[in-house]
């Protein structure tokens, strides 16, 4: 039986790097450390002309070029752009230069004069964040996704009882959309009050009568409107690995349509 063996692909890197040298020392290192350097430019305008055709895997960005748009502009360009991860090239930078460079989320630094063990820890470093980053929110959207579209509302909250998200189905039961719904307050949005009163007159289903009676579970839901729709919910805290509460979930469905 023929075992195919997985191929490990190379990490494309691009350097920008104004002074030639520095460039042409960086590419040496590189390539004796096994990665694909697969271009250099001296400005941000050269880098930006670069990746419209290519992207690479990784960026090398001196942190003080030289040009019409210094080495932290050019990276918040590319990140916004094109989501391709940065690492900085310092030897020295003022306190202003490094609060805006934190700003565009940089992968890593690496000091001058570079040391080839520093360097590849920083790129390998870097490389898996961003590959970490990336499946994290490619696996938030699937969920978002699914959470879209299930039939049954679902809010989310933080651990003070902020909103985080809503679905769709939450949307229309409660009147809020979820863009005016995020970072209220759970009970703002979610206005819940006990069934107190005779409902027969709402439910022509007598065992389902018979169980909201009984069973507590159901209850009104004051939507934006002021309409009251009978709803019946469930709600799960969220826990961190040390079972600290980190947030509530609550599914919930309509049982009345509103008026």
């Amino acid at each position: 039986m023929e075992v195919l063996e997985e191929i490990q692909l190379v990490p494309e890197i691009f350097i920008v790097e104004d002074e030639t040298i520095i460039a042409i020392d960086i590419e040496t290192r590189l390539n004796a450390l096994g990665y694909n350097v697969i271009g250099s430019a001296k400005s941000g305008e050269e880098v930006l002309s670069f990746v419209e055709e290519k992207q690479p895997d990784l960026i090398l960005m001196d942190i003080n070029l030289g040009g019409k748009i210094d080495g932290v502009e050019t990276a918040s360009i590319i990140r916004r752009k094109y989501d391709i991860p940065i690492v900085y090239l310092t030897a020295y930078a003022d306190e202003k230069t490094i609060g805006r460079a934190k700003l565009t989320q940089p992968y890593g630094y690496i000091i001058k004069p570079f040391d080839g063990l520093a360097v590849r820890s920083t790129i390998e470093t870097a490389l898996y964040k961003y590959k970490t980053e990336k499946k994290i929110k490619e696996d938030e959207k699937w969920l978002n996704i699914i959470l879209d579209n299930i039939s049954d509302a679902i809010i989310s909250t933080d651990a003070a009882g902020k909103i985080l998200y809503m679905n769709p189905v939450a949307e229309r039961l409660t009147g809020f959309s979820k863009e005016a719904a995020i970072n209220k307050d759970l009970n703002s949005v979610y206005n819940i009050i006990p069934i107190d009163s005779d409902i027969s007159s709402l439910i022509s289903d007598e065992e389902l009568l018979e169980e909201i009676n009984s069973s507590g579970k159901y209850s009104f839901l004051l939507s934006a409107e002021g309409a009251k729709i009978l709803i019946k919910d469930t709600a799960r805290t969220i826990k961190d690995d040390n079972q600290n509460i980190i947030g509530v979930v609550i599914v919930f469905r309509g049982l009345k349509k509103k008026e």
